[in-house]
């Protein structure tokens, strides 16, 4: 986790917001919709989902996002030098899931999802993005820290403390399911793209010796385990019988060097 937020510290910098980033009517438009969702939020004590949700570090990750079925979303990141990133969307969903269209365009979104798991657990309300399904189970059961990207409802609501999670029928194997380990049996030549004067985007394609056999799936994200690098995530783009396709996806400033991912790496679902 301090690995996580030195290098987020590290590029902070290069990401806060600017009043010509986003355009002044941009961030008049997510204004408004903060203001319009807090007042549908407060007209619906009962509704299943709706309600503000937060996550973050409570350094230079903090994220909060306004959810309400008729309004739609509003998002916002934080951080020690200010507003980084934000947005607004509308909202499709069927109980279980939402799915935001987010309606600002970034050149390269650093933090939003699209599709989250709406899950009760313990008091409250989770907002779950499905390639963390697997990470968010093992937090459930202590077994790692909760993934930085889980939201969670702010809202107070009547209902039940569960004690289990209650996700839909096809994410519940991964409740019980250990750690998934998956080691790097080939990997591409890095490729550097400039993002903006200050920041790279490095994109790197691995072959990983799991796939169906140990439940993978398109989406998934999983972060380095040896070496220890929590800032190294691969996210699986294919999934075969026994091996994926994964790409790695990793920001630095320009000019600066960044080790490669290697063979024999491996790759888990746990989250230091």
């Amino acid at each position: 986790m301090l690995k996580t937020v030195a290098l987020l510290l590290t590029l902070l910098s290069t990401q806060v917001l600017h009043a010509d980033d986003a355009g002044e009517a941009a961030a008049t438009k997510v204004a408004e919709r903060i203001a319009d969702a807090k007042a549908e939020i407060a007209s619906l004590p009962d509704h299943p989902w709706a309600g503000e949700y937060c996550a973050g570090d409570g350094l230079g990750m903090n994220l909060r996002l306004w959810v309400a079925p008729r309004v739609g979303a509003a998002f916002q990141w934080h951080g020690c030098l200010g507003l980084y990133e934000q947005n607004f969307g509308t909202i499709e969903s069927n109980g279980r899931y939402l799915s935001i269209d987010w309606r600002i365009e970034y050149d390269d979104p650093y933090v939003t999802d699209t599709r989250y798991i709406v899950t009760p657990f313990r008091n409250s309300i989770f907002l779950v993005p499905a390639q963390d399904v697997h990470r968010f189970c093992l937090a459930a059961r202590g077994v790692s820290p909760m993934p930085m990207m889980v939201l969670s409802s702010q809202s107070a609501r009547n209902q039940p403390t569960l004690q289990r999670p209650e996700l839909p029928a096809e994410y519940q194997k991964y409740l019980d399911l250990d750690p998934i380990q998956a080691k790097v049996l080939s990997v591409n030549e890095p490729e550097r793209k400039k993002l903006t004067d200050k920041l790279d985007l490095i994109t790197q394609t691995v072959i990983l010796d799991a796939g169906k056999d140990k439940r993978l799936f398109v989406g998934m994200r999983l972060e380095a385990m040896k070496p220890k690098l929590p800032d190294r995530i691969v996210t699986v783009t294919d999934v075969r019988a026994t091996e994926s396709t994964a790409v790695s996806e990793t920001r630095r400033q320009t000019g600066k060097p960044l080790l490669p991912v290697k063979t024999r790496w491996l790759f888990h679902t746990a989250t230091w």
